[in-house]
C-alpha cells in the first residue's frame, strides 16, 4: 500500500501529484525544485539553487525517517549545459559515498523559472534505526 508524503518544509504546489509515496521501503520524490517554503525560488546561480533542491529532498526524506544515505537513484534536470560543472560540484558536496545512480538531463525549460529540478528514489535499509545518517548538507559526518 502506498503512503503519500508530504512536509510544510517544501512548498506544496498546488498541481495535481503527491510530494512523494512511499511503497514498503521504498520512497519516490516528486522533482523538487530550489523553492522556499512559500514557493520563491532561492538564490540566482546553480550552486545555490542545487542546495536549495536537495534540501527539499531531505526535507521530504526526513518525513519517511531517510536521508540522502539512503537515495539510489536520481534525475537531474537542468536548463544550461554550462551549469553541469557546478551542480556536480554541489551536489557532490551533498551526497555521500557511495552516490546514487543518476541521469542528468538537459531540458529547455521547466515548469518554474529555476536552473534545477531532482527527482529521487530511496530505500530505507531495513532494520537500520530512523534518521541514523547526519545530514550531508550542514557539514555533519560519523
Amino acid at each position: 500500500m502506498s503512503e503519500p508524503l508530504s512536509t510544510d518544509d517544501v512548498h506544496d504546489d498546488p498541481a495535481p501529484y503527491s510530494q512523494g509515496i512511499m511503497t514498503g521501503r521504498t520512497i519516490r520524490l516528486a522533482g523538487q525544485v530550489p523553492d522556499d517554503r512559500d514557493g520563491r525560488i532561492v538564490g540566482t546561480g546553480i550552486e545555490s539553487q542545487t542546495r536549495q533542491a536537495v534540501a527539499n529532498v531531505e526535507a521530504l526524506l526526513a518525513v519517511a525517517d531517510a536521508t540522502l544515505r539512503d537515495v539510489v537513484s536520481v534525475t537531474a534536470y537542468l536548463v544550461d549545459r554550462g551549469d553541469v560543472d557546478g551542480f556536480n560540484a554541489t551536489y557532490a558536496a551533498a551526497f555521500p559515498e557511495p552516490r546514487p545512480a543518476r541521469a542528468t538531463v538537459i531540458v529547455e525549460d521547466l515548469v518554474v523559472d529555476a536552473l534545477v529540478e531532482i527527482q529521487a528514489t530511496a530505500v530505507r535499509p531495513a532494520g537500520e534505526s530512523p534518521g541514523s545518517a547526519p545530514s550531508a548538507l550542514d557539514g555533519s559526518s560519523d
